[in-house]
């Protein structure tokens, strides 16, 4: 029946991919991954992407604390994987100052496939933006998007996609911050004196196009 979703586990994953009548009918299929981070004793941040969309980021956001701040996000596949279609990428984008002024930012997110060598090769590399001029102090909050057609790529076992995320803050003083949210649990309290700022959560998702195998 047209619409009506259908569920498979995916073998050695932490999640249940759902697919539509008409997606199986082309035999394509969107995997949703979620960007998040730990915090380890030993390492300190550890970044990562997830199927699991109840896990609760240790941080929550990353925040361009340098003229570009960079993140990686990466997974690595359990069975062999086949990427091709579009892709959809939402990023929760927070800017926050206690001074009048314009406040902006510039994210770059770069999707890549790492071998088994540690090889890297860059899939897709696209930036978006993001400006206020504040009057009185605040913060802002926008959900971005990119998506893009990427080119058929298959993953071995033990090959690893990653998303990699580039943050600048471009515009604004000393009192300015520009925060990406990386909480796959989608809070909307996660950045430290930003309570209820993220209007629609802090939840980075990569919906990845792949082939179906039934």
């Amino acid at each position: 029946m047209a619409g009506v979703p259908i569920s498979f586990p995916i073998p050695g994953e932490n999640a249940i991919a759902s697919y539509s009548s008409t997606e199986i009918a082309t035999s394509t299929g969107l995997v949703k991954f979620y960007a998040g981070d730990s915090i380890s004793d030993n390492s300190g941040a550890a970044y990562f992407l997830t199927n699991n969309d109840s896990y609760y980021s240790a941080s929550g956001a990353i925040r361009a604390v340098q003229a570009i701040s960079t993140y990686s996000f990466p997974v690595e596949f359990r069975r062999p994987f086949l990427v091709k279609g579009i892709m959809h990428l939402n990023i929760p984008s927070l800017l926050y100052t206690t001074s009048v002024e314009t406040v902006a930012s510039v994210i770059i997110a770069n999707i890549n496939k790492i071998d088994l060598d540690n090889a890297t090769t860059i899939l897709y590399s696209g930036a978006v933006t993001h400006s206020f001029v504040f009057n009185p102090a605040g913060t802002d909050y926008k959900m971005l998007g990119l998506s893009y057609n990427l080119a058929q790529t298959s993953f071995k076992i033990g090959e690893k996609i990653e998303l990699k995320m580039y943050n600048s803050k471009t515009t604004g003083g000393g009192n300015a911050q520009a925060w990406i949210g990386c909480d796959p649990a989608n809070r909307t309290n996660i950045a430290p004196g930003l309570t209820s700022a993220w209007t629609n959560g802090a939840r980075l998702t990569l919906g990845l196009p792949t082939r179906i195998e039934l």
